[in-house]
C-alpha cells in the first residue's frame, strides 16, 4: 500500500514537472494580402484586412475580374469587372467578405451599416 502510495506521489510531481515547463511555440506571420489598399500593403489582422468604402484596392497586371463573396449570407457573391487593376471599395454591408482573383483571395472585413441577406 505504501508503495503504491508513494507511486502515485512520484507520477503527481512527475505530471505536474511535464505540464509547467514551457513548450516552444512557432508564431506564423500571415502572408501579405494579394493587394494594397491606398497605395500601402495592409496589416492583416486576425486573419482578414479591414476595408472602407472608397478605398482604392490595386491587384497586379492582368486581374480583371474580381470575386466579392459575403460570407454571412450564402447567395450573396459578385463577380465584379475592374479596369487598370483597380476596385473602388463601394458601400458593403458590415461582416466579412472573401476577395477574390484568378490567382489568390483575402479575407476581408467592413464595418459600414448592417443589412439583411438578399
Amino acid at each position: 500500500m505504501l508503495a503504491l502510495l508513494v507511486a502515485l506521489l512520484v507520477a503527481l510531481v512527475w505530471g505536474a514537472t511535464q505540464t509547467l515547463t514551457p513548450v516552444p511555440t512557432t508564431v506564423m506571420k500571415a502572408p501579405p494580402p494579394p493587394f494594397t489598399v491606398d497605395g500601402r500593403t495592409p496589416p492583416v489582422v486576425a486573419g482578414a484586412v479591414r476595408l472602407r468604402e472608397g478605398d482604392v484596392v490595386r491587384f497586379g497586371p492582368g486581374v480583371r475580374v474580381l470575386r466579392v463573396n459575403r460570407l454571412e449570407c450564402p447567395n450573396d457573391v459578385h463577380h465584379v469587372a475592374i479596369r487598370n487593376a483597380a476596385w473602388h471599395v463601394p458601400d458593403l454591408p458590415t461582416g466579412y467578405y472573401g476577395v477574390e482573383t484568378a490567382a489568390r483571395g483575402q479575407l476581408v472585413r467592413v464595418e459600414s451599416h448592417s443589412a439583411p441577406c438578399p
